[in-house]
């Protein structure tokens, strides 16, 4: 009872414990928010770069070519761990757009009948937004319209507000482009496009893509006449939430096994193998890159926040030295040399829950409202501190890390506890003759 009074006597009387607190809070506070947005920024990366088009395993078939490839995802698509499933083109290219200039951009073929169980496209496409037209790369009575081009490929955004004029990029649909790419063989091919929409993904990669249909793609790849081009080189599959890979893989080349055996017609020995990767792997090194920058980040903050240590060690170094007198007393009544130590401990355990807990509710508060603060910055000193078309997604992520939280929490406890232990030490060889013979 006597430590608990000293506690909220020390808090009620010392503006240096309110600063520790408040550093405590502030650094929790940083630590949630850092971390929140990096971990929400590299899973919106993720997904936007990877999942949302490629859903969350990609195949590559190897052996002969067929008609018959749509059974193969039928029965994929059977398995109840699996959503949907459906044939895909990978490549990049050079695209000329009517205008005169040229740039590199990523190319993805698409089947749209395949299309619905993966990438909401009517709220990417700027012209196509109606759900009960259905989705074409052709507009109706014209055979020259084949892509859709994002919308990164035909303006920019515009450099205070960071937003796109979706007007200018409607101007570009029915307009003619050719894209030209490095096909099999290393043969260089070209193809001339007419643009039928315009893709806004809100995501950086997206929107810097051609998307074209599949069997123009596979043309483009392979060859007009080639026989190679009547199978497309990757099929992406969509997992429901509580989806286990192992079992998927395995099911996945069973499947190819029976597919291969019974409708390519292929021996037992003599079944040809199958790729099975994480649609993650696509972007790998990418994410890998940005995973390894969070962590220098995290840790550059960390040793910033560490300074807390110290500031707890000279905040409480002055309290034991200017309240050695009730330390003293203490100690003459009969306290032992570890319950005046403890009497720190535990004072600096109260203040690193204290401002554990402040500053798990104003990074929650933060982190949440993070694109409301960043938009008053913006309106405030006209600097606008998030760019789509340098972070490549529209907004901050915003999401809490709550699985780290909790890490946080303990390490400013254990900083705060650090900081106090020498003066805790200090604390408990005082003396009470020394300090009460004059008294």
């Amino acid at each position: 009872m006597l430590k608990i009074f000293l506690w909220l006597r020390y808090l009620r009387k010392r503006k240096l414990v309110f600063l520790s607190i408040a550093a405590v809070a502030l650094i929790v506070m940083l630590m949630i928010v850092t971390d929140s947005i990096f971990k929400g920024y590299l899973k919106g990366m993720e997904q936007v770069t990877v999942t949302d088009i490629v859903g969350d395993v990609f195949i590559r078939p190897y052996g002969k070519q067929s008609d018959k490839d749509h059974i193969f995802l039928e029965r994929l698509e059977s398995y109840p761990q699996i959503e949907a499933a459906a044939p895909f083109y990978y490549g990049k290219g050079l695209l000329y757009v009517q205008g005169g200039y040229v740039r590199e951009v990523l190319v993805y073929g698409l089947d749209t009948e395949y299309e619905k169980d993966f990438a909401d496209w009517y709220s990417k496409l700027l012209d196509q937004n109606d759900p009960c037209q259905g989705l074409e790369f052709s507009i109706k009575d014209s055979k020259k319209a084949e892509t859709w081009l994002g919308i990164n490929v035909v303006c920019e955004p515009d450099e205070e507000t960071d937003e796109y004029d979706f007007d200018k990029a409607r101007e570009y649909i029915g307009k003619n482009t050719v894209l030209m790419t490095m096909g099999y063989g290393s043969k260089r091919r070209t193809k001339k496009l007419s643009v039928r929409d315009v893709v806004f993904s809100k995501s950086l990669f997206g929107d810097n893509t051609v998307f074209i249909p599949l069997n123009t793609a596979m043309e483009i790849e392979y060859g007009p006449d080639s026989d190679i081009a009547k199978r497309p080189n990757l099929v992406k599959v969509k997992l429901n939430s509580k989806a286990n890979l192992e079992p998927v893989f395995g099911f996945i080349r069973e499947t190819w096994r029976n597919f291969s055996l019974n409708e390519l017609g292929y021996d037992k020995k003599e079944v040809p193998g199958i790729s099975i990767s994480l649609s993650e792997d696509m972007g790998g090194g990418f994410l890998e890159d940005l995973q390894k920058q969070m962590q220098t980040v995290l840790l550059v903050f960390g040793v910033i926040c560490s300074v807390s240590v110290i500031l707890m060690f000279c905040i409480f170094y002055m309290i034991v030295m200017t309240k050695q007198k009730d330390i003293a007393i203490i100690k003459s009544c009969g306290a032992s040399s570890f319950s005046a130590a403890w009497i720190f401990l535990g004072f600096g355990a109260v203040v690193g829950i204290i401002g554990s807990a402040i500053g798990v509710v104003l990074g929650v508060i933060i982190t949440k409202n993070v694109n409301v603060l960043e938009s008053w910055v913006r309106m405030i000193f006209g600097i606008k501190l998030w760019r789509t078309s340098a972070f490549g997604m529209a907004e901050i992520p915003h999401q809490i890390n709550w699985a780290s939280i909790h890490w946080w929490i303990l390490a400013a406890m254990a900083g705060c506890i650090l900081g106090v232990l020498i003066p805790s030490i200090i604390a408990a060889r005082t003396k009470p003759v020394k300090i009460l013979r004059y008294e």
